[in-house]
């Protein structure tokens, strides 16, 4: 078994479910000490037995990063149970579907690019200095396709958040290159999440992906997550600033 990430510490956002639980499992395989921060608190604490069962040294920082405020007090927590964190998985995010600017409430522009942008914003901030001491570490913000192709079903304020993370998280790639600190985003496509399963029947997958993506299927979350551990071990040392879509070649089309 492959020991990629041994003696690392790693956060992940969202980390009960979806593409986040898998990127976890990856890490926590491969020998990551893990931190997993979701508001699920039931689902949280089922995956955490599930990987303490498994040998791997986990805790689950329950918080809602929809609510700011919550973010300082995750990463300290973090860093005063495991000491340091060398990997963050900003994975966390979400929104309404669907919508036009001219119905686009303020409401939901702010709770999107608040749980979306600023989430990730915050987790950096915090987190940076620690990894700065460290001497560095690794990031991986995802964005989504939606964020750098107009995306069916997708709204203003979704779209216009995650690309947001994508300039952001390039400008923080180039800021802290020289602390040692790697920066990179993963975009994907149509992903078969619990979220997408249960939004769309499997007529309307097929049908979204037949059209978007030129290898006709959703991605599978495992796929998605091995493209983050990837860009977060040893063997990506000069990756940063660099956006992966994982989504069938849809950017490509």
């Amino acid at each position: 078994m492959s020991a990629r990430f041994s003696g690392k510490v790693g956060l992940v956002t969202g980390g009960a479910s979806g593409i986040g639980r898998c990127t976890a499992q990856i890490f926590a395989r491969e020998g990551a000490r893990l931190a997993v921060c979701d508001m699920n608190g039931d689902a949280g604490r089922a995956f955490i037995g599930e990987l303490q069962r498994g040998g791997t040294e986990a805790e689950l920082f329950e918080a809602d990063i929809s609510d700011t405020r919550c973010i300082e007090s995750v990463v300290r927590r973090v860093l005063d149970r495991f000491g340091r964190i060398d990997i963050l998985v900003n994975n966390a995010g979400g929104g309404r579907p669907g919508g036009t600017i001219e119905d686009q409430t303020e409401e939901d522009w702010d709770a999107t690019f608040n749980l979306n942008l600023k989430a990730a914003w915050l987790f950096m901030k915090h987190v940076f200095p620690a990894m700065v001491r460290q001497g560095g570490g690794a990031v991986v913000n995802l964005s989504s396709l939606a964020g750098i192709r107009v995306a069916p079903n997708s709204s203003p304020a979704y779209s216009a958040a995650k690309a947001a993370v994508v300039h952001l998280s390039e400008f923080a790639a180039v800021q802290y290159a020289k602390a040692g600190i790697r920066v990179n985003v993963v975009a994907p496509g149509l992903t078969a999440t619990p979220a997408v399963m249960a939004a769309l029947n499997e007529a309307e997958r097929t049908a979204i992906a037949t059209q978007l993506h030129a290898i006709p299927r959703l991605a599978r979350p495992e796929e998605t997550a091995a493209t983050i551990a990837w860009l977060c071990c040893d063997e990506a040392p000069i990756l940063s600033g660099v956006t992966v879509p994982v989504d069938g070649a849809w950017s490509a089309k």
